[in-house]
Order: structure tokens, then C-alpha cells, then sequence
């Protein structure tokens, strides 16, 4: 069977309906449209595009070092490590059910924590609300390959991260929900 795409699995109901029921906001971060289709397509260009992006990007920092391209390259190997596989960092932020603070403002607020703590405030992001489950949660879908510089992003230790946050979390608003964390 077909794997649904981002579009399809994000924002549209699951099963026969091809609505948009179950998704009850979403945002944008560092994309130039509020859209969540357009966001989608433009976070795939940027991936398709991301060795494009990278050249532009050493390109610049050589004229701003004033040295020729292939000089820069050969004084600072900008392109060592390896090519990223997967562009996106996908991952669901989830609040206990009946929750009042579990609003489109916290919600927000709890997403761009995460983003920082992974390092990934400065990558393209579409966050989808889905209203389909009794416990309030976010999806985050990101783009690991950087706009402006076209790197990819590491996803290293980021289960780590992602508990240790999940921990203060939980201790700045007063509820321990996962004392075993």
C-alpha cells in the first residue's frame, strides 16, 4: 500500500473522508506563507533544493572573506560530513486529556521550546492541531535542511532532549504527569 503524504496524513481526516475535520489550527515558522499546503510544498522545495541552497550559502561566505570560491572550499571544506537522507524531523507534542491549559497559545508556546532545544528554531516548521483524540496534541513537521544554508540538521539525542524537556516541562506548570521519566 501507498504511504499518504504529508498533506494527506496531516490534514485531511483519515478514513473515506477527505476533509479537513480533525485538524483544528495550524501555524507556520520561518515560511513565507501561513498556508499549510503551500508550507508543505515550499519545505519540499527547500529539501529537493538543499545542495543548491548550501553553494549559494559558501558562496556568500567566500565573497564575504574575500576569497575566491574555490579557494574558500579548499581553506574550509564546507561540504565534508554526509549527505542528509531524510529532510524531515517529524514529532507530536501531546497534553493530558481535559487539560485547560492545553490551549492554541501553550500549545504554540510548548512547540517553539522544542524546536529550540533541538536546535531547530531557524528551520522551516508547519505545526497541525488534531482534535480526532480525547488528549489534546500537536504535530510538528520540520525541515531538516536549513533555509538559509542548506545543512542538515542532527537528530542526535534528541529522545534525551525531548525527556529532559518534557520533565521541566511538567515541573514549571506543577503536574508531574510521568514521575518515571
Amino acid at each position: 500500500a501507498r504511504r499518504p503524504s504529508a498533506a494527506e496524513y496531516f490534514l485531511t481526516d483519515k478514513g473515506p473522508l477527505e476533509t479537513a475535520e480533525r485538524v483544528g489550527f495550524t501555524a507556520t515558522r520561518n515560511l513565507s506563507t501561513d498556508d499549510p499546503m503551500k508550507a508543505l510544498r515550499q519545505m519540499a522545495f527547500t529539501a529537493a533544493h538543499a545542495h543548491d541552497i548550501r553553494v549559494a550559502a559558501v558562496a556568500a561566505s567566500a565573497k564575504a572573506a574575500g576569497m575566491s570560491y574555490d579557494a574558500y572550499v579548499k581553506a574550509t571544506n564546507p561540504f565534508r560530513g554526509r549527505k542528509g537522507q531524510k529532510p524531515v524531523y517529524s514529532l507530536s507534542l501531546s497534553f493530558e486529556p481535559g487539560d485547560p491549559a492545553a490551549d492554541k497559545e501553550t500549545m504554540l508556546k510548548a512547540a517553539d521550546e522544542v524546536r529550540h532545544v533541538l536546535g531547530l528554531q531557524d528551520h522551516q516548521c508547519l505545526i497541525v492541531q488534531h482534535t480526532d483524540t480525547k488528549h489534546p496534541h500537536v504535530h510538528l513537521i520540520i525541515n531538516r535542511v536549513h533555509p538559509t544554508t542548506g545543512k542538515y540538521a542532527s537528530a542526535a539525542n534528541d529522545r534525551l532532549k525531548l525527556s529532559e524537556w518534557a520533565l521541566a516541562w511538567e515541573k514549571r506548570h506543577g503536574k508531574i504527569v510521568c514521575p518515571a521519566r
